[in-house]
């Protein structure tokens, strides 16, 4: 085989293994994103659930939680999600803050702190510098 036959070998190889799979993702890609309507669920990219609001142009308008919305690029939205592709669906009523994470009071104390304990607690070096005599 001849060296310019090698070259056509190796482009038409890297052509249909590489160049036209892309192609193919893209335009999905793209047929997914015009597909999209007000309400549907969705993917970012970077891996945030949320619920579409609006889509213009080159943005769209997700909706995170009640009343938290986030505008992202439009190409930044991976997929609409199917039904069960989320672990934790979480309605808006079920969340109570202070859920799943021990404050460490008991049901009888209150959450109620003085204000000279707003000292430097949360900072364990700076007792140091009162005992070695700094300020």
């Amino acid at each position: 085989m001849t060296t310019i036959g090698m070259i056509v070998l190796m482009f038409g190889a890297f052509y249909f293994l590489v160049i036209r799979p892309q192609r193919k993702r893209q335009a999905q890609q793209r047929e997914t994103i015009e597909s999209l309507r007000p309400g549907a669920r969705v993917l970012t990219s970077t891996g945030i659930y949320g619920t579409l609001v609006r889509i213009g142009e080159k943005q769209a308008v997700i909706e995170l939680s009640t009343g938290h919305e986030m505008t992202v690029v439009k190409h930044a939205i991976a997929r609409a999600v199917e039904p069960g592709d989320e672990d934790l669906e979480m309605d808006s009523g079920s969340y109570t803050p202070g859920d799943g994470m021990d404050d460490g009071l008991g049901d009888d104390e209150t959450a109620v702190r003085d204000a000279s304990d707003d000292r430097d607690d949360d900072f364990p070096w700076a007792d140091d510098n009162r005992r070695d005599g700094g300020a």
